[in-house]
C-alpha cells in the first residue's frame, strides 16, 4: 500500500502552494519514510504554515518545512516508535494463580458453635403462664 512519488509531490503541491522544489522533495522522502504519507504530508504543512503565520509571513519557506519536521514531525515518530517497540519488548506477565475467597461465609456451617452463646433472658412472663393463672383468674371474675 504505497503511493508513487509522483502523487506525494503533487499532494504537496497542492497543500504547499508556491513551495519550491526543495521543500516539495523534503515533505515527500518525509511521508515516504515515514510511512504516514498523505497524512505525513498534511502534518508537515500544516506545522509549516503555522510558523509561517508566526513569523508574520504568508509564503511557506524550507526553513518552516525544515523546522516542522526537526521539531514536530520527526520526534513525535520516534516517541511513537519507541513507545511500541518498548511494548514488544516486554513480555506479558503471567497472571499468579491465587484461589479467591468466598463473598459470604459458608451458611450451613454456624459461625459460633452451639452452647457457646447464653440465651437470650425473657423479661416479660407470658399472660397464659402457670405461676400467674390465679392472677387471671381473679381478673376474669371481677369483670
Amino acid at each position: 500500500d504505497t503511493l508513487p512519488r509522483t502523487d506525494l509531490e503533487l499532494v504537496a503541491r497542492a497543500l504547499l502552494p508556491g513551495g519550491d522544489s526543495r521543500s516539495i522533495k523534503a515533505v515527500t522522502l518525509y511521508a515516504e519514510a515515514s510511512k504516514k504519507l498523505l497524512a505525513g504530508i498534511e502534518t508537515v504543512a500544516d506545522r509549516a504554515k503555522f510558523l509561517a503565520s508566526r513569523a508574520k509571513r504568508q509564503a511557506v519557506t524550507f526553513d518552516d518545512i525544515k523546522r516542522a519536521l526537526e521539531e514536530s514531525a520527526i520526534p513525535s515518530d520516534k516517541t511513537f516508535t519507541d513507545a511500541m517497540q518498548a511494548g514488544e519488548k516486554t513480555g506479558r506477565k503471567r497472571a499468579v494463580n491465587v484461589p479467591a475467597r468466598p463473598l459470604q461465609p459458608d451458611f450451613r456451617r454456624p459461625e459460633t458453635p452451639a452452647g457457646t452463646v447464653p440465651a437470650a433472658a425473657r423479661s416479660v412472663t407470658p399472660a397464659f403462664c402457670a405461676d400467674r393463672r390465679g392472677e387471671i383468674e381473679e381478673v376474669h371474675a371481677s369483670a
